[in-house]
């Protein structure tokens, strides 16, 4: 008697309304440092570039960067910029370990967090406590 039913089709339009449209691009950028490796030699910045054009997957697929992913160097500092892709901060600390793994340096250096867009390669310390 008393109880009125909202109209469903208006939320849906106004949903609809709200949504960005397709022409919209969606960029993201973020970075990861690699100066602490690279300074004792054990890393070369160029061979984690080329480990990430192999590896990144773009659109569930392998070296299909294309347009969408730029991956850029400069000194040790190595940008991932990607335009109208999901690509996360994490999946590029996903990639940085792999590789880490894959050169043999994994306990050696961690991974860490310095701001919301970047990461920087540390060296691992261990405290001990005897």
């Amino acid at each position: 008697m008393g109880i009125k039913m909202k109209k469903q089709g208006s939320a849906k339009k106004a949903a609809q309304e709200a949504a960005p449209s397709d022409k919209a691009q969606k960029s993201s950028s973020y970075s990861l440092d690699f100066s602490a490796p690279a300074s004792s030699s054990l890393i070369k910045v160029e061979d984690f570039v080329e480990y990430l054009k192999d590896n990144m997957k773009v659109n569930k697929l392998k070296k299909n960067l294309g347009d969408k992913v730029k991956i850029e160097t400069k000194g040790s500092l190595v940008t991932v910029n990607a335009t109208n892709v999901k690509c996360t901060k994490r999946a590029c600390r996903y990639y940085a370990r792999r590789y880490l793994k894959k050169v043999d340096l994994r306990d050696r250096y961690v991974i860490v967090a310095k701001n919301p867009t970047s990461y920087e390669v540390c060296p691992f310390k261990a405290s001990s406590n005897d």
